[in-house]
């Protein structure tokens, strides 16, 4: 499962302005709240911010994956968004964040687990990946940029043929 199909040009936000790390994760529950109007932005932060508390979703290099599991939502959804400015998010390596994969996922659902989160933050830990996004000109660039990144990372995964 790719991570990325849960991802949508409404769902990407290029330029967001967020003053500290609880705006950033209520913005990201902004974008998903506007596409998916069955979820409440607050409940979404809640759930975030509930998450955060048992240690940060910062990965280092200014990434973090803010992700928790929703009671109401239906199914795996994700957000990407790109900070005008980093801020302060207790990363590993104390650098701001200012490039993050939100992702909410069902109560009850087991279908993505720690492997596929990892591959995620492998795939945006990726130096030209993160230049990438960093330099998008608009929100539908940075989708195309991480299923393009993903796509070469699959690329790499399957054994030689003989």
């Amino acid at each position: 499962m790719n991570l990325i199909e849960y991802l949508s040009p409404a769902r990407t936000l290029l330029g967001g302005h967020a003053s500290s790390k609880k705006k950033a994760l209520e913005l990201i529950g902004e974008i998903i709240a506007g596409d998916n109007p069955e979820l409440s932005s607050q409940n979404i932060l809640e759930c975030l911010f509930q998450r955060e508390r048992f240690g940060t979703t910062a990965i280092g290099n200014g990434v973090a994956l803010p992700h928790g599991r929703l009671s109401g939502c239906e199914s795996p959804t994700a957000a990407l968004l790109m900070l005008s400015e980093g801020v302060t998010f207790d990363a590993p390596d104390a650098e701001p964040v200012d490039i993050l994969f939100g992702l909410l996922l069902p109560e009850d659902d087991t279908s993505i687990d720690s492997a596929q989160l990892q591959k995620i933050a492998t795939l945006l830990s990726q130096p030209v990946t993160q230049a990438q996004l960093r330099h998008a000109h608009c929100s539908e660039a940075l989708l195309e940029i991480l299923a393009c990144a993903a796509a070469q990372d699959k690329k790499s995964e399957r054994p030689p043929a003989h």
